[in-house]
């Protein structure tokens, strides 16, 4: 680098690069995805832009958990060049008494952190966290925690069980156990509507979800009940010869949660305690590289009656190669989510990436006949299309795109969480997977924007977009319900679009 800060790289084969700057005393920046033509010259148009280290301080109150042992800290940032949190973290262990870290040469970026007790239990976590400063910053983390008691019974008895209010992996959560008696107690960061998992191997259970309101009484404490349904699902998996097959996985999806078991070795399988309504059911097996799965089928889950038993049938799986291109050329390094929308028992999805001739290669149900395809293309605009069966799928996106502002009203009470399930952004009338959107996003250097009741989608293809709130109910989890309100607009290449979505229904 010359002393006016002037850099050239000469003799680059074609493809595309990132180009990371580092000097002492500076953080590294990283400039991606540069496009390299053959027998052209490219420049950067905006200088790039080096930051001095900031130190960052973390202040938790109160400064002891609730076993008055110290809190322990875990802070991730960001990769600049994917938006993913791949790397290991910049921080994982202890704070002092006091309640405080100080964790120097930092950079500023977007973080994901959370705050763990002494037993394990992640008991705040914070998504997407964009932290910047002149030298330092900091983070100021207030917890009122809640004593939660609580028992468990089925078919009403008590049943001895491990209790995860948040999920067994969720971000934020905590582990109970429930004893002889059924009876559980623990501590929450706050009120609300929990999902709590629940493994009760004596009844057979592993994995049960359930919805809890957890709402505290004059002492500050909650008392919840949680009552398993005394449902189960039977049958047995086989190949295309009518033959059983073992350790096939089968997965259950009610309208709101899904359960998943293995077959024995008669292909048999049962799953006990399900959501009472409607549900879909599906079998997969992979044996030396080659995948086979069932069609889904729809079953009804009632405590009145018992299930009818279910044949699942496996089927061979098939390759659909594909091509991700635009005016300039292959793109390389494109996320690409495929998925079979017809026939409708054949629905999966299955995500990948481009190589550096922008070629992809994904395993779906041979019977496929349309396919959704969601590309998210470094440098392009994110696109989606509605194929038909090909040889090669090809996936042409556009360079330019636009900004979708999404007004969703997130900071919503209580009540209205209760009424709504969620929301969709469609494109030209395909859904766009919340996982995609997130990272996208986070990959053009924006948070999410939790708490602004506003999100800002970048680089998104021209075309009709479509926001939906969606309500709950009972629905099989690969089939949304029907919206009950929408907002729609068309987005231009380099425009802005603005989508609103009412607090309540029309």
């Amino acid at each position: 680098m010359a002393a006016n800060g002037f850099i050239q790289l000469a003799a680059l084969p074609a493809g595309v690069y990132s180009l990371e700057v580092t000097r002492p005393g500076y953080v590294p920046t990283v400039e991606s995805p540069l496009e390299v033509w053959e027998k052209k010259e490219v420049r950067l148009r905006d200088p790039i832009v080096l930051e001095r280290p900031l130190t960052l301080d973390v202040v938790v109150t109160p400064p002891l958990d609730w076993l008055d042992r110290p809190w322990k800290l875990r802070l991730s940032r960001a990769s600049r060049l994917t938006g993913t949190y791949d790397g290991m973290p910049v921080f994982d262990g202890p704070i002092d008494e006091r309640g405080q870290a100080r964790i120097p040469d930092q950079s500023a970026g977007i973080y994901t952190l959370q705050i763990i007790d002494s037993v394990g239990n992640p008991l705040f976590g914070e998504l997407d966290r964009e932290i910047s400063g002149l030298g330092k910053a900091e983070i100021r983390i207030d917890l009122d925690l809640l004593v939660v008691r609580g028992t468990l019974t089925y078919q009403e008895e008590p049943v001895t069980a491990s209790l995860w209010f948040g999920l067994r992996y969720g971000g934020i959560r905590s582990e109970m156990a429930a004893d002889l008696e059924g009876n559980f107690s623990g501590v929450l960061p706050n009120p609300g509507w929990w999902i709590a998992e629940i493994d009760a191997p004596s009844i057979g259970v592993t994995g049960y979800w359930v919805q809890v309101e957890v709402e505290p009484d004059s002492r500050g404490e909650a008392e919840v009940e949680i009552a398993l349904p005394d449902t189960e699902v039977t049958g047995r998996v086989v190949d295309g010869d009518g033959l059983p097959v073992a350790g096939a996985e089968v997965i259950v999806g009610t309208s709101r949660w899904g359960r998943e078991t293995e077959t024995d070795a008669e292909g048999a399988f049962r799953i006990a305690v399900l959501e009472p309504g409607p549900a879909g059911i599906s079998a997969s097996h992979r044996r030396a590289g080659v995948e086979r799965t069932s069609d889904a089928q729809e079953i009804l889950i009632d405590e009145e009656q018992p299930t009818p038993p279910v044949e699942l049938v496996l089927r061979d799986r098939k390759a659909f190669q594909g091509r991700v291109f635009s005016e300039r050329g292959p793109v390389p390094g494109a996320l690409v989510a495929v998925g079979t929308i017809e026939p409708r028992e054949a629905a999966g999805q299955q995500e990948t990436r481009s190589d550096v001739e922008g070629r992809f290669s994904v395993d779906l149900p041979s019977k496929s006949q349309r396919l959704r395809a969601i590309v998210a293309p470094p440098g392009h605009a994110l696109r989606a299309f509605d194929l038909s069966v090909a040889d090669t799928l090809e996936l042409a996106v556009p360079v330019i795109g636009g900004t979708v502002v999404l007004g969703l009203d997130l900071n919503v009470d209580p009540h209205s969480a209760r009424e709504f399930e969620g929301w969709l952004l469609y494109q030209d009338g395909l859904a766009l997977p919340d996982s995609v959107l997130r990272q996208w996003t986070r990959g053009h250097g924006m948070t999410w924007g939790a708490g602004t009741g506003e999100l800002l989608i970048p680089q998104l293809a021209p075309g009709l977009y479509r926001l939906c709130r969606l309500p709950k109910g009972r629905f099989l989890g690969w089939e949304p319900p029907t919206p009950i309100a929408c907002d729609e607009g068309f987005l231009s290449p380099g425009g802005r679009l603005r989508l609103e979505l009412p607090r309540t229904s029309k």
